[in-house]
């Protein structure tokens, strides 16, 4: 678990772009050639792009944690709904806190960091499992990181040690093969 996010990138499309995925990829590899890890997707439809919706991280699922301690993800609908964000949504609603699937902005991501509302992000996916986010970052500005949290640790660890049987499963997510 990295103690530190990596930074992510804000990859704008306007409706030509939108409507052709290629048309992000130019903006990624510029992105990638700064430095910044990863692109918040607007979406590669139309209206994600046009509004300004966070839908997900490059091939990973993003979650904002609040100060109340609830957990707000992008709904789906535009996105993969992914078995690492199934998995993710149920230990941690498992764990108490309240999860919300719906829209997200990039302007409730800034002002949520500003005010301190959102005490930590983080992204999931089968290959990064859960992992910090960090600054986000776009042309003319961006948010400073929020410090790695301990929910995001917590609920990796949780789904880590079921996976390796170190800790029951009581979901039935794990299945013996022969």
């Amino acid at each position: 678990f990295a103690e530190e996010g990596a930074s992510v990138a804000i990859v704008d499309l306007d409706e030509a772009a939108a409507s052709e995925a290629a048309g992000r990829l130019p903006l990624v590899d510029g992105a990638k050639a700064a430095g910044i890890g990863a692109d918040v997707s607007n979406g590669d439809s139309v209206e994600a792009a046009v509004t300004r919706v966070v839908e997900e991280l490059g091939g990973m699922n993003l979650y904002f944690v609040h100060a109340d301690g609830h957990i707000v993800t992008p709904g789906t609908g535009t996105i993969l709904e992914g078995i690492t964000r199934a998995s993710i949504i149920e230990l941690a609603q498992k764990a108490g806190h309240r999860v919300e699937e719906r829209r997200f902005s990039i302007d409730e991501w800034r002002d949520g960091v500003a005010s301190g509302e959102i005490t930590e992000i983080f992204a999931c996916g089968t290959a990064a499992v859960v992992t910090p986010v960090g600054e986000l970052l776009w042309d003319g500005g961006s948010v400073p990181s929020v410090p790695a949290g301990t929910v995001a640790e917590q609920l990796r660890a949780q789904l880590v040690d079921i996976q390796f049987g170190r800790a029951e499963d009581s979901f039935g997510w794990m299945h013996r093969i022969v």
